[in-house]
């Protein structure tokens, strides 16, 4: 479906892969897929290193969601505490909040909870996450855990 503003002249030549190709090597680097050579300033279809032929054409890369799940996992173990937390709450009864006087105790239900509001508005846009480079990814996944394990740390001591 064309926009308005984009069709194409009348009588205009299509553009063949050819010299898509070399309209966008012209002014771009690329390498090779085989040998990694870079191929600006490429006029033809060939490799001039290896030989190998290659086309323009899209390619779907499917996302990856090691990164993710690595980062709902770090946030997924603080979401953890309050949870046990509730499980005690209903084996020993009421008796169970009254003894929970350590500050401690209510930062974890307090962290628990904003960490699982999180990961369910981070799941809700994973797509955001996942459009951030992989640098960042990993960053924010290595983030969730350091900072997870010493809450966690400091609430044992405590």
């Amino acid at each position: 479906m064309n926009r308005p503003g984009n069709e194409a002249p009348p009588n205009a030549p299509i553009p063949t892969n050819d010299d898509t190709l070399r309209q966008f090597l012209s002014t771009n680097d690329a390498s090779c897929p085989v040998c990694r050579y870079n191929l600006r300033g490429l006029t033809r279809d060939i490799c001039p290193e290896c030989g190998a032929r290659f086309e323009v054409g899209l390619v779907n890369v499917p996302p990856r969601f090691g990164y993710l799940l690595a980062l709902l996992a770090g946030c997924l173990v603080m979401v953890a505490l309050p949870i046990f937390a509730l499980v005690e709450l209903v084996v020993f009864g009421p008796e169970f909040i009254r003894q929970a006087t350590n500050w401690s105790d209510h930062v974890t239900w307090l962290v628990g909870a904003i960490e699982g509001a999180a990961v369910i508005v981070l799941y809700r846009r994973r797509a955001w996450f996942l459009r951030r480079r992989p640098r960042s990814q990993f960053a924010a996944a290595v983030a969730a855990w350091v900072l997870n394990l010493a809450l966690i740390a400091a609430l044992l001591r405590l």
